[in-house]
């Protein structure tokens, strides 16, 4: 497995990559997913499913995520903040 690629504010993770551990807190403004993809915390929470390629999701806020794994077809786009 591998280590998700981090550029700058934006995270790419693939279904194969490693999983972001929970003792990680990291700010989520925003997820798009390139294809069908579950993202979880680092736990096993359910955050949010995408059902198809192209959807996406939006925290005004920001939402804090502890930890990060992505299953399912994917790949997902993780913007912080």
């Amino acid at each position: 497995m591998a280590a998700p690629t981090e550029t700058g504010r934006v995270i790419l993770v693939n279904t194969a990559d490693d999983t972001i551990p929970a003792t990680r807190q990291i700010k989520v403004q925003a997820l798009f997913a390139k294809a069908a993809a579950v993202v979880t915390d680092g736990d096993g929470n359910t955050i949010w499913e995408a059902t198809a390629a192209g959807q996406e999701v939006s925290f005004p806020c920001g939402i804090f995520i502890d930890g990060l794994n992505i299953t399912g077809t994917g790949p997902v786009f993780v913007y912080t903040e």
